[in-house]
């Protein structure tokens, strides 16, 4: 799913969305949050790496 996500995350409008939610966490806290029950199985890990690669500062919880 990583390879997927990943290439769908690569698409110039993705990108674009990425670097909004780098903007938007350089000013104020975000939260990215799903169903998921095994982080490592879920598209929250890969978007959280996408964001840190982007130059967001990523923390994690729980």
């Amino acid at each position: 799913f990583r390879r997927a996500y990943r290439k769908e995350m690569a698409t110039p409008a993705a990108r674009h969305l990425i670097e909004l939610l780098v903007a938007v966490s350089a000013r104020t806290a975000i939260a990215v949050g799903c169903y998921c029950e095994d982080e490592q199985r879920c598209h929250r890990t890969e978007l959280a790496a996408l964001l840190a690669e982007a130059g967001a500062e990523v923390e994690r919880s729980g």
